[in-house]
């Protein structure tokens, strides 16, 4: 079996032509099939969705949030997760609450969001921040800026661990005790275990969703001229530290 993976980070304007190499390498090099994680199906140029369409592949696309039901997906979780945070903070009386995020993150966002949004009560106050990239300057920046909004921040999720690793060193800086005044949490738990404090992350079941993405492509079932799309739905997993 070979897989070709179309996680394609370039900018928006040559994403269509990387994508297209990759599928055209594939289709010449017999494959069972392609996942493409990273872009949903309407990110994709109308000329990508053309050869998708007439490519003859089975495919399946590895989503962070909902998308079309054109093809066979996993969905990541995404909203779930940043929902699953936001309640462990409510829960352990946290209320002034921020998610830093980058483009592109809106699962996360929503679910961020959502959570936010069924909070009955009037003491809470939130704010989401997207920062241009995941360096240590451009997540300073964003902090501060959010801490000049509410410096009573005491609880912050971040779309990823590279993002929850650059804050926590700005707020070590800030003589901010980690967690005792500001509880924060990362996505998808690579860095989280390895810092200092350990942090608590979102921990994303890649393995699982490599296995589901397989056997999609392995059931013919899936392929055959009018079946139904099928869409899994895993479930990310707070991983509680400090």
């Amino acid at each position: 079996l070979t897989l070709v993976s179309a996680n394609i980070e370039v900018p928006q304007a040559a994403m269509s032509e990387e994508i297209l190499k990759n599928l055209r390498r594939a289709s010449q090099m017999n494959v069972r099939g392609v996942v493409i994680s990273g872009h949903s199906e309407e990110s994709l140029s109308p000329e990508v969705q053309q050869y998708l369409r007439e490519c003859g592949l089975p495919l399946v696309f590895i989503n962070r949030s909902m998308s079309k039901y054109s093809y066979n997906r996993v969905l990541t979780g995404s909203e779930r997760g940043a929902y699953q945070a936001v309640m462990h903070f409510l829960e352990n009386g946290r209320r002034h609450l921020l998610m830093l995020t980058l483009p592109n993150h809106n699962g996360k966002t929503h679910g961020f969001e959502h959570a936010v949004r069924e909070y009955e009560g009037d003491d809470l106050y939130s704010q989401v921040c997207t920062t241009t990239d995941d360096s240590y300057e451009s997540c300073a920046r964003a902090l501060l800026d959010a801490l000049e909004q509410d410096p009573e921040i005491d609880g912050i999720l971040c779309c990823a661990d590279e993002l929850a690793a650059c804050l926590l060193q700005k707020l070590t800086e800030l003589g901010k005790r980690i967690p005792e005044e500001i509880e924060l949490i990362g996505y998808n738990d690579n860095l989280a275990p390895l810092l200092n404090p350990p942090l608590s992350s979102i921990h994303v079941p890649l393995e699982q969703i490599a296995a589901s993405a397989v056997e999609m492509i392995l059931d013919e079932k899936l392929h055959r001229p009018g079946a139904s799309a099928k869409t899994v739905l895993m479930d990310p997993q707070l991983i509680l530290r400090g």
